[in-house]
């Protein structure tokens, strides 16, 4: 059991990890790893890099969340010689006032850009560069056009901050495979955490399916101009679609027996 944040009435969850890669566009879930109680980010990030080289993937680019934002993530790879992107996280307490700032107080001032940044902790610190970025997005409350500004940590990666931006926005994807397959996850009580972690696997592996049937079987186009037209199947149509082929196929006609507790 993992414990977080209040939510939904509980503080007890299962966490678990993936790692995905994008391709034109398309987000599939290559591993998948269990995030234990007490374990560090470092292992079970080791996990997931282990079966992307077992799988034999080689990794352009690797977009983070910002959990991982700290010096033993950073250290880490930097040893496997991997380029990073993942935003940037704030610690500890707000510079107080009058004081001059410094760190990344001092680059969230600056204007859109590239800068230097030494990342601390009690016993390490290790070099990056932090981009500076801005997006523009409309209050939800009053409707007016607003400008937010983008921190982003990196390590040999390159580029203007309008192209950083849109490169990181590839990993919003991720957020989205965790939605999308819940309509195929398996409701239980169960708390044998092996079990829980097929049943995940299950539902990601059913989503890589219908992602790709949608680019082989019913996309117009190929490559970069491919186009995808989710209407022609949704995924909770293509679930109904297995789950009436394995009854048709397993179940033997005969009535369910049901046992009811008086």
């Amino acid at each position: 059991m993992y414990y977080g944040k209040p939510k939904q009435g509980t503080q007890k969850f299962h966490a678990y990890a993936t790692a995905c890669i994008v391709m034109y566009g398309r987000r599939y879930s290559l591993a998948l790893t269990w995030v234990r109680r007490h374990e560090t980010t470092v292992v079970a990030l080791t996990r997931l890099l282990d079966r992307i080289e077992e799988l034999g993937l080689k990794i352009h680019c690797l977009l983070v969340d910002r959990a991982f934002f700290n010096v033993p993530v950073v250290e880490f790879l930097q040893s496997r010689e991997l380029p990073f992107l993942m935003p940037v996280m704030f610690r500890g307490r707000k510079p107080k006032k009058k004081r001059p700032l410094t760190g990344l107080h001092w680059i969230k001032r600056q204007p859109a850009g590239w800068y230097s940044h030494t990342l601390k902790n009690r016993k390490r610190q290790v070099s990056i560069r932090v981009c500076v970025a801005y997006r523009t997005h409309k209050n939800r409350k009053d409707g007016q056009r607003v400008q937010q500004k983008l921190l982003f940590g990196a390590w040999r990666v390159a580029g203007a901050p309008t192209e950083i931006r849109h490169r990181y926005r590839k990993r919003f994807g991720i957020e989205s495979s965790y939605r999308q397959m819940r309509p195929a996850k398996i409701y239980t009580c169960t708390r044998d955490p092996h079990l829980r972690l097929v049943f995940v696997a299950v539902a990601l592996l059913l989503r890589n399916l219908w992602v790709w049937i949608h680019e082989t079987l019913l996309a117009d186009g190929r490559g970069d101009s491919q186009t995808i037209r989710l209407e022609r199947l949704r995924f909770k149509r293509l679930l109904d679609w297995i789950a009436c082929s394995v009854v048709t196929q397993l179940h033997d006609g005969s009535t369910p027996c049901l046992i009811l507790d008086g």
